[in-house]
Order: C-alpha cells, then structure tokens, then sequence
C-alpha cells in the first residue's frame, strides 16, 4: 500500500483520506513536529505533501525535517503546498499546490504522483534486475569461455596422447627393427 504524508495547520484531510483509502493508498496527516517526526520515523513514505506555511511554524526545525525526509525518504515525491514557493529546502520537489487547497485537485495531483512513484520504483527495479542480468551474462561468458579454453585444453591433451602412443608404437617398432638387425 502507498503511504502519503501531508503536512498541514489547517486542514484535516477526512475526504481526501477516505477518496485515497478506496485507491489503496494510505493518508498520514502531520499537524505538528512531533507527528512529522513519527511519520518519517516509522513509515515507508511514496509521496510528502510539505505545506510551507506549516515549514515556516517549525522553521527553526525545518531544516532537521528536510535532513530526515532526504536520508530516510530520498525516493519520496515532494510536494509543496502553498503561496510562496521560493524552494530553499535541498530537495528536488515533484510538484506544487496553490492554495487554498481543493481536495479534488490534491486528489489528482496526489493520484498522479504516486502513479509517477510507481514508474520511478519499477524503473528503478529493472535496472537493478538488468544489472544484475548483466553480471550474470558475463560470468556465463567468462565460464564459456574457460569451457571453451578446457575443451581445447582436453583437445591438446588427447592429441599428446595420440602422439605419445604413436611414438611409443614407433619406438617399438624401431626396437624389434634393431633387435631383428642385430640377430643376422
């Protein structure tokens, strides 16, 4: 199940949260540092809704949210909801919602955001399933490659072989030569 965190002073969120709930994705609604904090703390979050009036409550503690979104959350989509979008939060933001807020419009953008999340994971996987693909296919060519230099390794073997016999028959032949030379 997605999981999305919105943070928000003003809004509760219910109809967004039960409209998201019937799509399998989940609503965590943040109205204060401490709830923020669990919320990046404890969840596998897909997508942040950061409303900037509430980054600017907190700002003294701004920066220590910005910190935890980016090493526990670097995948996540970011969000900005808000009037004033100067983006001085290091981080790569997704989108942005202007208020005041239309719960269709979060919807939407909260919809599409987490359809471009699942791209970006499945994007993702299969690079990490091609990588590892690819170490595979070469250790596959490396081993068919010391097959073919073991095939030839055998090759060279059975042809000493023949060889050894071949002089060892030679030198039979040679000795019963010298042997019948020397009895007449």
């Amino acid at each position: 199940m997605c999981k999305i965190l919105i943070t928000s002073l003003e809004e509760k969120f219910e109809q967004l949260s039960q409209d998201l709930e019937t799509e399998g994705i989940e609503l965590l609604v943040a109205d204060d540092l401490k709830k923020i904090n669990m919320a990046l703390q404890e969840d596998e979050l897909d997508v942040i809704f950061l409303d900037t009036f509430f980054l600017k409550k907190i700002r003294p503690n701004s920066g220590i949210i910005f910190r935890k979104i980016k090493d526990l959350h670097g995948d996540a989509l970011i969000i900005l909801i808000g009037f004033d979008f100067i983006n001085q939060t290091d981080l790569k933001v997704y989108d942005y919602v202007i208020k005041p807020i239309d719960e269709k419009i979060l919807f939407l953008v909260a919809l599409k955001a987490v359809e471009h999340k699942k791209l970006m994971d499945d994007k993702k996987r299969i690079e990490e399933e091609n990588e590892k693909n690819k170490k595979q296919v070469q250790l596959l060519s490396k081993y068919n490659n010391n097959n073919t230099v073991q095939q030839k390794m055998n090759e060279l073997i059975e042809h000493r072989s023949k060889i050894a016999y071949e002089l060892s028959e030679a030198r039979t032949k040679i000795r019963s030569a010298i042997g019948l030379l020397r009895a007449h």
